[in-house]
């Protein structure tokens, strides 16, 4: 029997900003990156920058820049983190939609390019039934800056959502799915229906052309 999704996107839409780079910038606080990681995060996004890397190589970087560091303390940090910090930037309105989506049968997922170190802990506070992060091979307790692909971005999301309930199988006409950005396109297109939130770029636009619904969403927790 299969079942239908809520899938939500986390960065600029499930919270205000970027997940990833709130605990990056925890991480750097605490002294948790050694100073060779934070140069290579500086000399990183100038390249991002300045040579118009791809978004995918921006996730992928989240991924990297652990490289060398235990898992499991990690993990520990990344949780501290959404319990201080990220839940703070949660929309009120996601949680209700969240609430609204369980109270029609629908199994929610979290959905994100941003580091799965964050993603699973924030998914379990908000009552989403999992997380899909990027995420980077682990070895002997350490993480390594091999990533694990596909990396949910673009119509990798679509793949990871479809690899993590192949056992039941997915009622995608019945699923709904909700994000800021075009380049979940391939997943707004894949649901039966497309929530749109504060959306961004061409995405606008497009949601106008197509008649997806589109959401304000303002009010964050604090």
């Amino acid at each position: 029997m299969t079942i239908a999704l809520a899938v939500f996107d986390v960065d600029h839409t499930l919270v205000r900003g970027s997940s990833g780079g709130v605990f990056i910038a925890y991480l750097w606080r605490k002294n948790v990156l050694s100073r060779a990681q934070k140069r290579r995060v500086v000399r990183e996004m100038l390249r991002y920058r300045v040579e118009r890397r791809s978004g995918r190589d921006l996730v992928e970087l989240g991924v990297r820049i652990f490289d060398g560091l235990a898992a499991a303390e990690l993990a520990a940090h990344a949780k501290r983190c959404v319990e201080g910090e990220v839940r703070k930037l949660v929309y009120q309105e996601a949680l209700d939609e969240i609430a609204r989506c369980r109270m029609r049968g629908l199994t929610v997922v979290l959905a994100s390019g941003s580091t799965e170190l964050v993603i699973e802990p924030l998914a379990a506070w908000v009552g989403a039934t999992l997380g899909i992060g990027s995420r980077g091979v682990v070895r002997g307790g350490l993480l390594t800056d091999e990533v694990i692909q596909p990396v949910p971005y673009q119509g990798g999301k679509v793949e990871r959502v479809e690899a993590a309930f192949a056992e039941q199988g997915i009622d995608w006409a019945a699923s709904t799915a909700y994000t800021d950005r075009a380049i979940d396109v391939p997943l707004l297109e894949r649901v039966g229906r497309p929530v749109v939130v504060n959306p961004r770029g061409s995405l606008g636009p497009l949601a106008l052309e197509r008649g997806w619904r589109v959401e304000r969403w303002r009010r964050v927790l604090g």
